[in-house]
């Protein structure tokens, strides 16, 4: 894994899994029972707008603090290298989510699919959050199919975030691992139609306090 570019709001990691890694996890992805986000319960940050992205079950690395029954690591599925590998780099993210058993418990990993037209609205990661990844693992993506990841710049000091009005974007190339702050507003471009059935494919999670 080799850092490719940071500030202070996330960071942009590239090589993240090794290549047997990375082409377990694609061929167990495309086997993950999938459903559409928006029709599981309390989903609030997807639009009606955005499209229909998929997803499939979280596992956790560890038992949340809140308490519940979560399924967790080793789940015996693909998606347990990348929780192993997040899990081995903790180290390397504290700058941008805080540190393992100090600011955060556990985190989690869930597969998600968006097709076509999909994409997701403009938002912060809720306050029981400290921050998030999104992990990569399609084998090909183009320029022209879309689905960047925006990051809106810090404000001025004094300033609301949400009128920095300018910021960066993170193509979502294979084996790529972006780790985002809390403090971070953003939102995923929307898949071209040039894309056609081609997915954005990818491992996201949270790490919760």
């Amino acid at each position: 894994m080799k850092a490719t570019f940071q500030n202070e709001l996330f960071a942009v990691f590239d090589d993240f899994l090794s290549r047997d890694a990375l082409d377990q996890v694609w061929n167990g992805f495309r086997e993950e029972p999938m459903q559409y986000v928006k029709s599981r319960a309390a989903v609030r940050v997807f639009r009606p707008l955005d499209g229909e992205p998929l997803a499939g079950k979280p596992i956790f690395n560890a038992p949340r603090s809140s308490g519940g029954d979560v399924p967790l690591y080793p789940s015996g599925r693909p998606i347990d290298a990348v929780v192993e590998a997040i899990e081995g780099a903790a180290g390397t993210f504290e700058p941008w989510v805080g540190r393992k058993g100090t600011d955060w418990t556990c985190f989690s990993a869930t597969p998600f699919m968006y097709p076509m037209g999909s994409g997701l609205s403009w938002h912060r990661d809720s306050r029981d959050r400290t921050g998030s990844f999104v992990a990569y693992v399609h084998p090909e993506w183009r320029d022209s199919w879309g689905a960047e990841l925006l990051v809106e710049s810090a404000a001025a000091e004094g300033g609301s975030a949400a009128n920095a009005g300018w910021g960066q974007y993170v193509t979502p190339m294979p084996n790529r691992l972006v780790v985002i702050s809390s403090q971070a507003r953003h939102a995923i471009k929307k898949v071209d139609l040039q894309a056609g059935e081609n997915c954005r494919a990818s491992i996201a999670g949270f790490f919760q306090k």
